[in-house]
């Protein structure tokens, strides 16, 4: 049994459409995740002291960072982006056809 690295099992399981979108939309969830910790851990906030200071709801702030985005709206991310003093870019693309990025 050949042994390959992380890598290189990633770009073998990529090959497969449905983890390749699987996968995409994880990354882009992950990629949302990671800007509310670091703007939360930044500022040196509890989970509970940044919702009180966003007004958002610990519920849903404990969700998101546990990557959980079931009913989580575009409309809210925008807007807690924007108090967050960052903004989202959103590029639309069809996963079945655009496999390669």
């Amino acid at each position: 049994m050949k042994l390959i690295s992380h890598e290189e099992a990633l770009q073998e399981a990529l090959k497969d459409p449905k983890f390749n979108i699987e996968y995409k939309k994880i990354c882009y969830q992950v990629d949302i995740v990671i800007a509310i910790y670091n703007v939360r851990e930044g500022q040196k906030l509890t989970q509970k002291q940044f919702a009180k200071k966003y007004k958002i709801s610990l519920k849903k702030l404990k969700k998101i960072e546990d990557g959980d985005f079931e009913n989580i709206t575009l409309g809210f991310l925008e807007n807690l982006f924007k108090k967050l003093g960052l903004y989202m870019s959103i590029k639309i693309k069809n996963f079945n056809e655009d496999l390669e990025d």
